[in-house]
């Protein structure tokens, strides 16, 4: 198994997760406060330091599945982390966050990250 990096991504701050290679429990990382320019190259040195296969970022859809200005907001925060990954052999992928239950542990973003993380790997057979 790969390991993956999972992005709950808001306007304010980020909550983010981790899964290593080899093992199947996603961990929480410290939410992320700042503008998404200073997420990015958090993002970077995360992705540096652990070298994730994949990053995968929660999509937040309407519940009627349509894009509305959070999902927009994700898309563009979704190019600039392409064009700052390009040089890397990482790829970016997203979930549908709708499907994802948020158990309120001790930090909402956290808590949405691993749940984000947990879903994907499940889906993807990973886990």
């Amino acid at each position: 198994m790969a390991t993956v990096l999972a992005l709950d991504i808001g306007t304010r701050k980020t909550g983010i997760a981790i899964s290593r290679d080899g093992i199947n429990v996603p961990v929480s990382l410290p939410t992320f406060h700042g503008t998404f320019a200073e997420c990015v190259l958090h993002v970077v040195s995360l992705c540096t330091q652990h070298q994730p296969r994949i990053v995968v970022v929660g999509m937040p859809f309407l519940l009627g599945g349509k894009k509305g200005e959070q999902a927009y907001f994700v898309e563009r925060c979704i190019q600039k982390l392409k064009t700052a990954l390009a040089d890397t052999e990482i790829s970016i992928d997203t979930i549908d966050e709708r499907f994802s239950s948020n158990e309120k542990i001790y930090d909402n973003d956290a808590s949405a990250a691993i749940s984000l993380l947990t879903l994907y790997l499940e889906r993807n057979n990973v886990a």
